[in-house]
């Protein structure tokens, strides 16, 4: 379509009578004359309104193309370097989508992880969970037995304690009397015999008898044991110290 147009100062185009349309080579030019006479109903008048119509719409593209062509202009002056921004922003959003996937598919492999993670703690803790229950148990049930032990123990010790004492005052006595009585009667066997042989009177054959039998010695013995704290001498083996304290 060749056409010439007068722009305005401000980029607009004429509008009315003022912009020549140039028709094309086919189209039929019609006068006002021609306008003005009536119409038959013959093919030639159809024709006639058919190109009538052509040229009203002709006439409005072309206003809507001068009044849309700046910016026709300008988006033809900016496309060059909007495809290339175009390029460069879907290499990043390339690059953004492969960055965000790789993201999510990280993420996603440490939250398995983590699950297989938990899971494998969880497992552990309830293996763990029944043999700390039954230490629990045999702690409680070892605190109750040592707590029943501790009561019943005083009395089960002090029974204890006072049968074995019975049973050694009780033995030591019958040692004592059976020693006592081994004593006494070596003691008048010897005074028996003196008195037989007629060596020594009865006084003085008791006196060797419990000489001999050593039981002067062990009196004598406990006599100063219990003396020595208020002894203020040293106590010699001859019981000097203890004649003067009783002189």
């Amino acid at each position: 379509m060749a056409a010439e147009f007068d722009v305005e100062p401000d980029g607009s185009r004429p509008l009315g009578d003022e912009m020549e349309i140039e028709s094309p080579p086919d189209s039929q030019h019609i006068t006002s004359n021609e306008s003005n006479q009536p119409l038959d109903s013959g093919p030639q008048s159809v024709i006639e309104a058919d190109n009538n119509g052509s040229n009203d719409k002709f006439q409005k593209l072309c206003t809507m193309l001068r009044r849309h062509e700046p910016a026709f202009l300008k988006f033809s002056q900016d496309s060059p370097q909007i495809l290339v921004n175009s390029v460069s922003a879907a290499k990043d959003l390339m690059q953004l989508t492969i960055l965000v996937n790789k993201t999510n598919e990280d993420v996603a492999a440490e939250a398995k992880r983590q699950a297989e993670h938990n899971k494998n703690v969880m497992l552990i803790l309830k293996n763990a969970d029944r043999p700390y229950q039954e230490i629990q148990t045999r702690t409680g049930t070892m605190q109750q037995r040592l707590d029943e032990t501790v009561d019943e123990n005083p009395t089960k010790i002090n029974a204890s304690i006072q049968e074995r004492l019975n049973k050694t005052i009780a033995e030591d006595i019958d040692a004592m009397k059976e020693r006592l009585n081994e004593t006494v009667t070596g003691i008048f066997a010897k005074i028996d015999a003196s008195m037989q042989n007629g060596t020594e009177l009865y006084e003085q054959a008791v006196i060797r008898a419990f000489e001999e039998s050593g039981i002067f010695k062990t009196i004598v013995q406990k006599a100063v044991a219990k003396l020595q704290p208020h002894v203020s001498h040293p106590v010699d083996n001859g019981n000097n110290a203890l004649d003067e304290d009783i002189q």
